[in-house]
């Protein structure tokens, strides 16, 4: 997952607007996994990122976004 995050950085520089990527995990330890590998990825390739943990509703989900 977080080698896309150079594909979207691309993305957002050829486009000329960024837009965040959105993780949406099984569980809140993943979530915590997730979020130190992110931290320092999504500082180096400057694209906002948000994380949450899958429920029965997704939609209803707190999205945490401290990247980017």
């Amino acid at each position: 997952m977080l080698a896309k995050l150079n594909g979207y950085a691309a993305l957002a520089a050829a486009a000329g607007i960024t837009t965040p990527v959105l993780f949406l995990t099984s569980s809140a330890r993943r979530e915590a996994s997730l979020h130190g590998r992110l931290q320092l990825r999504a500082t180096q390739t400057s694209v906002p990122c948000a994380t949450a943990v899958a429920g029965p509703n997704p939609e209803n989900a707190i999205w945490i976004s401290e990247f980017g």
